[in-house]
């Protein structure tokens, strides 16, 4: 038998949306609850920020599909955004490569992370929280977009 236990240090489902009914009959119509107020601010510290997403992406050599880019509603190429990298006697080709996301997020491309709660500790046990309390799977993902555009609708 699975148990199924919260994360207490991990924000629910009530924590980001509110009101619980409201929010699952939006979802059960297929559109996205909409939260009447801003999430409190220990709840917003408990997901991170922009900063530590960067980090993700920047730092961690992330793997293609892990992450894409999005320019006006078009993925670019894998191979726009990534570089070659050794690993053992292998060669990796898909591994990020931070100087060209960065020059296309300048551009107005969108960088999107993919399925972040399996590299995210703090994300893994939101999400777990998640798909306890709405009795579904869930994954996370996130969508870092210059000020000035829209990489994605």
């Amino acid at each position: 038998m699975t148990r199924r236990v919260h994360h207490p240090d991990a924000p629910r489902f009530a924590d980001l949306v509110g009101d619980i009914g409201a929010a699952r009959r939006a979802l059960a119509s297929g559109t996205v609850p909409r939260t009447p107020a801003r999430p409190a601010p220990d709840v917003l510290a408990a997901l991170g920020t922009a900063d530590d997403l960067w980090a993700e992406v920047l730092e961690r050599g992330v793997r293609a599909p892990g992450f894409r880019v999005v320019r006006e509603g078009t993925t670019l190429t894998r191979s726009s955004v990534t570089r070659r990298a050794g690993m053992g006697n292998r060669s990796l080709t898909d591994v990020v490569a931070p100087n060209r996301v960065l020059e296309e997020h300048e551009r107005g491309a969108t960088v999107v992370l993919q399925g972040i709660h399996q590299t995210v500790p703090r994300l893994a046990r939101t999400t777990t929280n998640l798909a306890l309390d709405l009795d579904q799977r869930a994954q996370v993902n996130a969508y870092l977009s210059p000020a000035s555009s829209r990489g994605l609708d």
